[in-house]
């Protein structure tokens, strides 16, 4: 499978936006909630990268600050983890800069949304389940004047009374609004990314989900 390939290239809809201004700690805390099981050996092989490289993510870039360790200072991560770090890599063999993709990809969000689609592919062995497009573009989405809850202070404020963000996450559902739309931002860009497909390459590399 290309890593490439879970990139959507048509997007019929997107009914939410918001800014991102989560910290690293804040956004692990929903992560750290899954049970850690996997080895960083298992990580990267499930994921498709180098531990050498899972390491200078955690150590350059705050990927999981907070993971669990053993006696011997091991690391071991949950399944919700495994598929941020394959979201990472295939962010990464896209183009996308490391900090970047990490904080995408660790957004407490998109680690939840990761959570709820596990859950599906359980309950459902893995047939028939939703695609689930989300995405991102570089800056603020906000103008002065806008009302937007500010998942740090738990208040709907003023998009003027908070720091500019470096990231504008989209969450793709119900409606149509066309593709354009989600382009008309400062950029003129957004990057797509399919849970299923996520979750679909980290359940079958770690044999956790036959699909019939």
């Amino acid at each position: 499978m290309s890593p490439v390939s879970i990139f959507a290239t048509l997007v019929s809809s997107a009914n939410l936006r918001y800014t991102c201004s989560v910290s690293f700690s804040e956004a692990t805390k929903v992560i750290a909630a899954s049970g850690k099981q996997f080895s960083a050996p298992q990580v990267c092989e499930a994921a498709g990268c180098k531990q050498v490289t899972l390491r200078a993510w955690r150590r350059r870039n705050g990927l999981f600050p907070e993971t669990q360790t053993d006696r011997r200072q091991n690391h071991f991560y949950s399944l919700t983890d495994v598929c941020i770090v394959r979201a990472i890599v295939v962010l990464t063999h896209h183009g996308l800069a490391a900090e970047d993709a990490i904080e995408f990809a660790q957004d407490q969000y998109f680690g939840m949304g990761l959570g709820h689609y596990i859950e599906e592919f359980f309950l459902n062995d893995g047939r028939s389940i939703r695609d689930s497009i989300v995405g991102f573009f570089m800056g603020d989405g906000t103008k002065p004047g806008d009302r937007i809850f500010d998942f740090d202070s738990n208040e709907t404020v003023d998009a003027a009374d908070r720091p500019k963000s470096r990231l504008t996450f989209l969450i793709f559902g119900a409606g149509e609004d066309p593709l354009i739309s989600c382009l008309s931002n400062p950029t003129g860009a957004v990057t797509f990314v399919n849970l299923k497909t996520i979750v679909q390459h980290v359940m079958d590399a770690l044999a956790l989900v036959r699909v019939g």
